[in-house]
């Protein structure tokens, strides 16, 4: 998750600028797909009013809101939700936490039709938080989504009655740096009570779009690097709040830089493969090189190893190399290369260690191929079970 940097500062780096951030729900320029669980509980309903009759005890259940074991918010936020009759589900969050369902917003809907419901109002949910000594107050605005999708639970009531919350704000501020007007959005991976460490951002010309989705490489944790244009900053932090933003200038761009995006010149791998052997990545520069990172436990990674062997039986002149972090012994591995008949480079990492190669290649999920010219410059990543686009891409290459 780093970005490897030759020198190229041509002006002075770490310039400090601070912008202010302000709430958006409506409007959003991107994909926000940060989702907070639910778990059932079984609290006392005489602590409940509001409650429509139509939705007793075996009609109906009480959730709570999961913000994980790391937030521990002082009460229960509830939601109620259950059928009216055979085709009709409510839901309703008790967003004011006042342990009254009357006065919340409804939502009703078929359910012979449940999906993502992305037409639900957002509804601003309120609890409080233990911060520097004391509880204060905070809002955060999210909407109710009860599609299952692939999730099963062993309680049939879970299955039945399953809800997400989805956060449908981020913060959006402003900056200007060396005459140029630059935006910057603020976006939380799940919900949470504060933007913390893990919030991501994206910077871009204030005359440009953000990226469609936060799930994009241009979206990027605290000191990680971001690109716009040749200009090159980070952020140092968020304040708890999300309401400022301090940023830091790293340079400009100047000379051939190395990364894990395409246009890239790909860092360098000096490990190792699972037969002892030598392999440095530089060594191959002057041909094409595959790299492939894949686990045995990953069933979209062993799906596409019939795709590989194929590349690797009819492109002679492809340097291919596997890179495994793996929860297996290394003797687990060769003995699954051998199975699956990978006979070309192999390099093993243990997930219990330090993934150098993992981090600088940005790699959060399995498989992820990458396809370099013969300069090393990545012209070509790709994440998931598919292969035609990397099968369309070799051809342009090689054919």
């Amino acid at each position: 998750m780093i970005f490897i940097v030759f020198p190229f500062y041509s002006e002075a780096q770490n310039q400090t600028i601070t912008a202010s951030l302000k709430p958006t729900t409506t409007g959003i320029p991107f994909h926000l797909g940060a989702a907070c669980f639910t778990s059932i509980t079984y609290s006392d309903r005489s602590k409940f009013k509001g409650i429509p009759s139509s939705l007793n005890d075996s009609t109906s259940i009480i959730t709570t809101i999961n913000f994980g074991s790391r937030f521990q918010i002082k009460d229960s936020i509830y939601i109620l939700i259950g059928d009216k009759n055979k085709n009709e589900r409510i839901c309703i969050i008790d967003a004011n936490n006042n342990h009254d369902f009357s006065d919340d917003h409804k939502y009703s809907f078929n359910t012979k039709n449940i999906t993502t419901h992305s037409d639900f109002q957002s509804v601003p949910i309120h609890f409080k938080y233990p911060y520097k000594g004391e509880y204060i107050d905070r809002v955060m605005y999210m909407k109710p989504n009860f599609y299952r999708g692939g999730l099963h639970f062993s309680n049939p009531l879970s299955n039945k009655y399953f809800v997400t919350l989805y956060l449908t704000e981020c913060r959006i501020g402003q900056f200007n740096f060396k005459k140029k007007s630059y935006k910057i959005a603020a976006v939380m991976p799940t919900p949470r009570p504060f933007y913390d460490k893990e919030t991501s951002f994206s910077i871009v010309k204030n005359n440009d779009s953000f990226p469609p989705s936060t799930s994009s490489l241009k979206f990027r944790t605290r000191n990680k690097k971001i690109y716009v244009g040749n200009q090159i900053f980070k952020v140092d932090s968020i304040t708890p709040m999300g309401d400022s933003v301090y940023i830091s200038y790293m340079g400009k761009k100047r000379t051939k830089q190395v990364g894990y995006l395409k246009g890239f010149y790909a860092p360098n791998i000096t490990e190792e493969t699972i037969n002892g052997n030598k392999f440095n990545l530089h060594d191959y520069i002057g041909k094409y090189t595959l790299i492939d990172f894949w686990g045995t436990w990953c069933k979209p990674c062993i799906h596409t190893i019939p795709a590989l062997r194929k590349i690797h039986k009819k492109y002679k002149d492809l340097i291919m190399v596997s890179i495994a972090c793996e929860r297996v012994s290394l003797d687990s591995l060769k003995r699954a290369t051998k199975k699956y008949k990978m006979n070309w480079h192999n390099i093993y990492k243990s997930d219990t260690g330090v993934f150098n190669i993992i981090d600088n290649f940005n790699i959060h999920s399995f498989p992820t191929t990458f396809l370099l010219n013969p300069q090393g410059k990545i012209i070509f990543r790709s994440s998931g079970s598919d292969s035609k686009a990397l099968m369309k891409k070799l051809k342009q290459v090689f054919d």
